[in-house]
């Protein structure tokens, strides 16, 4: 849990980043499957948390000054702000059966990502996200939601707004695949096997260059 602050321009810095799960099959997890950490005052993100499977975040009722840019009907709100890049990360088979409720989170930084949804060399994406009343707020050229698959995202009320000054900066929420060289590389050609060089004597060497020049001219 994340204490309420006395002042509502008060923050809780999260310094470093925040593995909620630890290593590919990690036994024990870092922490208990379904655990939900508690927002009740403005976190200011230094590090990323990465999101287990299974657990949750939730803002609680405590001191804030956020405001959502719309569909604001919920009973509180907790703001998320800072300079990690990505706030939050879902990563493939190891994030999924998330539930996110009652958060605005403030990407303002040039190319920060409040959500970013990552997806595996193998097209495995994250599955089974639900968010209830969370908004992702994006700055000018900042992707406050990138989703690079998967399947069952459920977003009731909330939602994801960028600024800009034109077109090409409001990309609230990009929907889009692995793009990098691993995973386009050529497949490796067919081996090939040489035979080592045939040592011989300069008499044999005279034999066989006569035998290949009648073969040459006969043919």
């Amino acid at each position: 849990m994340i204490p309420s602050a006395t002042n509502i321009y008060q923050y809780f810095p999260v310094v470093g980043n925040f593995d909620m799960l630890g290593n590919f099959g990690q036994n024990p997890r870092n922490c208990p499957y379904n655990t939900t950490i508690e927002f009740r005052s403005t976190a200011y993100m230094m590090g990323t948390i990465v999101i287990g499977g299974g657990d949750n975040l939730a803002a609680g009722q405590g001191a804030t000054n956020c405001l959502s840019a719309s569909y604001h009907v919920s009973s509180s709100l907790a703001c998320i702000q800072g300079t990690s890049y990505p706030m939050v990360y879902f990563e493939p088979e190891t994030s999924s059966g998330n539930y996110l409720e009652n958060l605005v989170f403030l990407p303002n930084q040039t190319y920060q990502t409040a959500l970013y949804m990552d997806e595996q060399l193998n097209r495995d994406g994250v599955t089974a996200l639900r968010f209830e009343h969370v908004h992702a707020t994006g700055g000018p050229r900042s992707y406050p939601v990138v989703n690079k698959g998967g399947f069952g995202f459920f977003w009731n009320y909330g939602g994801w707004s960028a600024q800009g000054t034109n077109f090409s900066e409001g990309f609230d929420h990009i929907i889009t695949q692995n793009c990098g060289m691993p995973a386009y590389l050529p497949s490796p050609g067919p081996c090939r096997t040489f035979s080592p060089p045939i040592k011989r004597t300069p008499s044999e060497h005279s034999r066989w260059t006569i035998a290949e020049s009648r073969a040459a001219s006969s043919a």
